[in-house]
């Protein structure tokens, strides 16, 4: 099980085809590809590496430290729920010593579904609020943990009936101060992003010249995050 955000390799690494047609080995062994499309001297990381990584030493805080996993696939439903599977195989195996808190996240319904039986937390990716009550009757139904919604779409109206479901609510991916700041308004539980530094910084200078403070982590996606 590889850790990379593309299904095709191509995009993201000097590997290409599929991931599902290549071997950990064979993916393992290219470099990945910098946001500008240049060559890394990184390798891709297998899962039970990072988890390696993230075993043993001292407890977090519950609170300190998440580790989101995203199951991808590319108009495959059962390559998505047979990833899941093992992935979630791999979490619990390291679950005794793993210092973070671990989250299922995924655009399919059905892997949330599976992470959550699995007693593991999971998010389901939307891109908008669709039917929001639906949502959250169904979430509370299966298990959900929460919700990662795009921040363009952040409402009370959905929000409202979320919460109440008792859904955690975060922000998908923002790479803007601007676009960020209408959407701390509504207290998401975190903020995905690409630049997490350097956001953090713009939106604390822009909420300081306000005279405010930002109610949420910025978090950068696939990655742990504090």
């Amino acid at each position: 099980m590889v850790l990379i955000h593309e299904p095709l390799l191509s995009r993201a690494s000097t590997q290409t085809g599929w991931a599902r047609q290549r071997s950990a080995e064979e993916i393992c062994a290219s470099y990945l590809l910098n946001q500008d499309g240049t060559i890394s001297n990184e390798h891709p990381l297998r899962l039970d590496q990072l988890l390696e990584r993230l075993s043993g030493g001292a407890a977090t805080d519950e609170h300190e430290l998440t580790l989101q996993l995203e199951i991808k696939s590319h108009a495959d439903e059962q390559l998505a729920i047979e990833t899941a599977q093992e992935t979630m195989t791999q979490v619990v195996r390291h679950s005794g010593a793993l210092r973070v808190n671990v989250e299922i996240i995924s655009f399919w319904p059905a892997v949330a579904v599976l992470a959550a039986k699995h007693g593991l937390r999971a998010r389901l990716i939307i891109a908008c609020p669709y039917v929001p009550e639906a949502l959250a009757e169904w979430g509370a139904a299966v298990g959900l943990f929460g919700v990662i919604l795009e921040g363009p779409y952040f409402a009370s109206s959905a929000l409202k009936p979320w919460r109440k479901a008792g859904l955690s609510v975060m922000s998908g991916v923002i790479n803007d101060a601007a676009l960020l700041e209408p959407v701390l308004s509504f207290q998401p539980a975190a903020v995905a992003t690409d630049r997490p530094h350097e956001l953090r910084r713009e939106i604390e200078a822009l909420l300081s010249a306000a005279n405010r403070s930002p109610h949420a982590p910025v978090r950068a996606p696939g990655e742990p995050h504090a």
